[in-house]
């Protein structure tokens, strides 16, 4: 087969060319929804995760360390007003793989049930901010694309019993832990 040529930009990247497949014809897949069970209930809102603009290489080479100092659950206004979240407060993520704390941002930029987090924090970058404990293990039957987009979850406020500023070389034992003071503003 010969390569397709990647010309960016335009209308639609095929509207003068085949589809890479033997008849130069798309494959079209059909999704059957599948209804809301028990779990659904327990968990009424779809996580989403991925990466913010400068997050790429881990974050081993990126700014993003500049641009957002630490992880945060985006939310939409109606949905954090219906969880009992604030902006810049903590809030519990949870799903039925794990839990993670996030600080807030209250953002009309999500969709109202489906609150984003941003993969790449560790242990070592944010204890409790750690999007990669959430997601389910399960794939797309035809792609083989792991589910980052749709986990189940429900969220909620995090009130701690103590906050406090601590300058260590070693990482401290704590639920969350950031290497910011004070909440960002987006």
């Amino acid at each position: 087969m010969t390569p397709v040529k990647t010309i960016w930009g335009g209308a639609s990247p095929f509207a003068e060319r085949a589809f890479a497949t033997p008849d130069g014809k798309a494959r079209v897949v059909p999704v059957v929804h599948a209804p809301r069970d028990d779990a659904s209930r327990a968990y009424p809102l779809r996580l989403n995760t991925g990466r913010y603009r400068d997050q790429w290489n881990t974050m081993t080479r990126t700014g993003l360390s500049q641009h957002r100092r630490e992880p945060l659950v985006e939310v939409h206004p109606d949905a954090a007003q219906r969880l009992g979240i604030t902006d810049c407060a903590l809030a519990r993520v949870e799903t039925p793989n794990g839990a993670s704390i996030f600080r807030v941002a209250v953002t009309p930029d999500q969709r109202r049930r489906d609150p984003f987090v941003p993969i790449h924090w560790s242990d070592q970058t944010s204890a409790g901010g750690r999007a990669g404990l959430l997601p389910g293990q399960d794939r797309d039957p035809i792609s083989g694309q792991p589910g980052f987009k749709n986990t189940p979850a429900r969220a909620g406020s995090y009130k701690p019993n103590w906050t406090g500023f601590l300058v260590s070389r070693e990482r401290p034992a704590s639920h969350f832990f950031s290497p910011v003071l004070g909440c960002m503003r987006l």
